[in-house]
């Protein structure tokens, strides 16, 4: 197989090619592409465990503490007792991560639109399918070998 009939390969070179893309576009607003991630997760489902929201950016648990003490440390979330569970924090929004949403959406749209410049419509909504199944189909492989 050569590397670029690999599909893996491709989709992770276009990921860390619009990381480093989108990282330059947020900088001045003192964030990068994974705290961007898990504020608008934050901002789409409301407070989360940080369990939960590690599965919705499908990051492991680590990695997203990192992300939310960063994010904590810049007062744009904060972590409360869960009161179902004390051992557990639900990561919210705060005041301030809330009234930085609607820019952040923005540039996120931008961005996008940027990406998608040259691709029409239908088409970025087929690749947005297919990186839904891809992505579905894996976790589904990965739960039904153990790996995942």
């Amino acid at each position: 197989m050569r590397l670029q009939d690999c599909t893996y390969f491709l989709a992770n070179r276009l990921t860390r090619t619009l990381k480093r893309a989108f990282d330059a576009r947020l900088a001045g607003h003192g964030l990068t592409a994974a705290t961007w991630c898990a504020m608008m997760a934050l901002a789409e489902n409301g407070p989360l465990g940080q369990k939960r929201l590690s599965a919705i950016l499908a990051l492991e648990h680590p990695t997203v503490t990192r992300t939310v003490d960063r994010l904590v440390e810049k007062g744009l979330v904060e972590r409360r007792s869960d009161p179902g569970d004390r051992r557990q924090a639900i990561v919210a929004l705060t005041d301030d991560g809330l009234a930085l949403h609607a820019g952040l959406a923005e540039i996120g749209s931008c961005f996008m639109h940027w990406v998608t410049r040259n691709q029409g419509v239908d088409e970025v909504q087929q690749f947005k399918r297919l990186l839904v199944e891809l992505h579905d189909q894996a976790c589904a492989e990965m739960a039904g070998s153990g790996d995942g």
